[in-house]
């Protein structure tokens, strides 16, 4: 049995019904529009967890380099300096001959639950690194130059570490 078409309505001409899209080619149109919207997205979204991931292990990164050069310089440059826990430094530094009285100032490096603290009779206190999860200053040589080898840990939010260890030799003792 044969089903009976429809008549076109007279303002449709017969280009303008040659034209027009079925359903099939609209729901394919739509498939592919969709895939290209899903890819596109999760590009946009990959791409954006990725920078998040470079900027916290660049940050993270950061933190433990100049945080250790801080550390290294101080104690080359230091007169005195002394272990005095497994996780803390005492540095006395030279005299400071622009001041009356040719001044010492006291520089002690310790861990405070995650950080990294720098306590200077200059400055105060100040937070050097986060997330740090061990600093060991030890010294390796105690004759003449003394040397120091100082390990410091550090682990990103992604869980990440950076560890740097150094063996430095104090200059003035």
């Amino acid at each position: 049995m044969k089903t009976k078409r429809r008549p076109l309505p007279p303002c449709v001409s017969r280009a303008a019904r040659a034209r027009a899209l079925t359903l099939v080619e609209l729901m394919a149109s739509l498939i592919i529009l969709s895939l290209v919207a899903t890819a596109g997205f999760s590009l946009v979204a990959t791409s954006a967890q990725t920078r998040k991931y470079v900027v916290q292990n660049t940050d993270t990164l950061s933190q433990a380099e100049i945080a250790f050069r801080r550390i290294v310089e101080n104690i080359r440059s230091a007169s005195q300096a002394g272990i005095v826990a497994p996780s803390e430094i005492d540095l006395v530094t030279q005299p400071d001959t622009s001041q009356p009285g040719n001044p010492v100032y006291n520089v002690k490096y310790f861990l405070m639950g995650s950080q990294l603290i720098e306590n200077d009779d200059r400055y105060g206190l100040n937070v050097l690194a986060s997330n740090v999860t061990t600093f060991t200053p030890t010294i390796v040589q105690s004759t003449k130059p003394t040397m120091f080898q100082i390990t410091l840990t550090l682990t990103s939010p992604e869980g990440d570490t950076v560890t740097r260890q150094s063996s430095v030799t104090a200059r003035n003792f």
